[in-house]
């Protein structure tokens, strides 16, 4: 089972796919309203901007590109993720190998930006 943020990235991408919202920031929110009980969670930037950078870049079926957030480092760690995931899907089962060849062993530690890639990549919602 995903954490709190992949199923918000997942209920979020499917009012995004079924057309009962069209803003991703929007659809974000909601679904972060009905899955995480803290607001400090709901509120948390890291896997908020992965899910937004991976829809401005037109990576989640069926949710056109558009311009959602300016690429920050989330946005480009979710992107490289994916590349990374398109070559070795079986990385998907190791979150924190994964998140090295993202960042280098010295990098930061993931702050559940891969909770939110991996989930929407598990349920197929990646576009590749």
């Amino acid at each position: 089972m995903s954490s709190q943020y992949g199923r918000t990235a997942i209920r979020a991408t499917s009012h995004l796919q079924s057309g009962a919202e069209s803003c991703p920031q929007a659809a974000w929110a909601q679904a972060a309203e009905k899955v995480i009980l803290s607001l400090e969670s709901r509120n948390k930037v890291c896997p908020r901007s992965t899910f937004l950078g991976l829809c401005s870049a037109g990576l989640v079926r069926k949710v056109p590109a558009g311009d959602y957030i300016g690429m920050s480092e989330n946005p480009r760690y979710a992107i490289k993720v994916v590349q990374i995931l398109t070559k070795y899907p079986e990385l998907a089962r190791s979150p924190g190998k994964l998140w090295n060849k993202v960042v280098g062993p010295d990098g930061p530690v993931h702050n559940s930006q891969m909770n939110v890639v991996i989930a929407l990549w598990d349920e197929g919602l990646i576009e590749d």
